[in-house]
């Protein structure tokens, strides 16, 4: 997954990838055999989760890219993704205010420039960023990926300065976007094939939690952060 996207039915999307899902009977016993089936792992960006008493999904998304609201209603076609990799999806749900963790008022993520990085891999250093914030703020993780989240913060004060159809609104934006027909798709991926989505890290920190405590161990050998930060700074 290289590119962010919009889908048609942006409340479902929305829903499927706040867990949603679960509560669904028709969506709930396929989402966990596709779940179980992809080892509770991301197809995108590869993070790895585990199951739990209270989350036997990991926090992990099953999700059909051609249903209009990413809903998996059957197996076959259907994958697993973390939330950030779902929320990249549908731009025209995760860009605009919700109700987060904390009953606050927020997008779960915002647009940057970066035409020089897939998606998944944006995904990956953010999950990464996510979970070192819950070290605490003596460790130098915290401070690394405090630092991460603001250079992404200057990142999304590129878009309106590389994209001259942008409007400094990433809601209208991106609504905008999910109303160009599908006849003038490959228009629509010239337009956003520079653009990625990171997240509102207070948006996402019961996920970011989740994975410090079940999975970050593992991440982490498997994370270099040198060669990470490398690929962001060429």
């Amino acid at each position: 997954m290289s590119m962010i996207g919009v889908v048609r039915n942006e409340s479902l999307a929305g829903k499927i990838i706040q867990g949603g899902w679960e509560r669904s009977e028709a969506l709930r016993g396929v989402g966990y055999s596709i779940i179980e089936s992809h080892k509770y792992k991301c197809s995108s960006c590869g993070t790895q989760s585990v199951k739990s008493a209270k989350h036997r999904s990991g926090m992990m998304i099953p999700v059909d890219t051609s249903h209009s609201g990413l809903a998996a209603t059957k197996a076959s076609g259907a994958t697993c993704l973390c939330p950030l990799c779902a929320s990249a999806l549908a731009i025209n749900w995760s860009v605009v205010k919700h109700v987060g963790s904390n009953d606050e008022l927020m997008s779960a993520g915002f647009l940057i420039y970066l035409p020089f990085q897939s998606q998944s891999d944006v995904s990956r250093l953010a999950v990464f960023t996510l979970a070192c914030l819950q070290k605490p703020n003596s460790h130098p993780f915290f401070s690394v990926a405090t630092d991460i989240d603001a250079v992404m913060g200057g990142l999304a004060e590129e878009v309106s300065r590389k994209i001259p159809i942008y409007n400094g609104s990433n809601a209208d934006f991106a609504k905008a976007l999910a109303l160009v027909p599908d006849e003038y798709y490959e228009q629509r991926e010239q337009i956003i094939g520079s653009l990625r989505w990171w997240p509102n890290m207070a948006y996402w920190a019961d996920f970011g939690k989740y994975i410090h405590k079940t999975s970050f161990s593992a991440f982490e050998k498997s994370f270099n952060l040198e060669d990470e930060l490398a690929l962001f700074t060429g």
